[in-house]
């Protein structure tokens, strides 16, 4: 596999792990104490315990269809600026490929969100 490739499925791969909300984990977690014990938290940790789980389930997935669409945000300014102002994304010294898969990179990351792999769906 070309070193370029492998260095771009590595870094959207990356991205797909660092996926999961931290806080929504927190808002669907049982036990109200997984929110930090400073004081500052104290106001998530009323606000949340007089949550039912539907409500809690329900804010937890808005915060993380919020962290998704950020990510995308983000990887659709990469393709603007490469596409548009000639940015280049290295590592290492190597170029990762412009629209290798068929898609630039926040249409790779919506194919990854849904579950097709590199193309193995499309």
């Amino acid at each position: 596999m070309d070193e370029g490739i492998r260095l771009y499925k590595e870094f959207m791969e990356g991205l797909l792990e660092q996926r999961p909300d931290m806080r929504a984990e927190r808002i669907k977690a049982k036990n109200k104490m997984v929110w930090p014990k400073a004081e500052m938290y104290q106001k998530y940790r009323s606000f949340f315990g007089g949550l039912s789980d539907e409500n809690k389930n329900v804010l937890a997935d808005l915060l993380q269809d919020t962290r998704d669409a950020a990510i995308f945000d983000t990887l659709e300014y990469f393709d603007d600026t490469i596409n548009l102002d000639g940015l280049h994304v290295t590592q290492n010294g190597i170029e990762f490929p412009k629209d290798f898969f068929g898609g630039d990179f926040h249409n790779d990351w919506v194919a990854l969100l849904q579950g097709d792999f590199w193309g193995e769906n499309r």
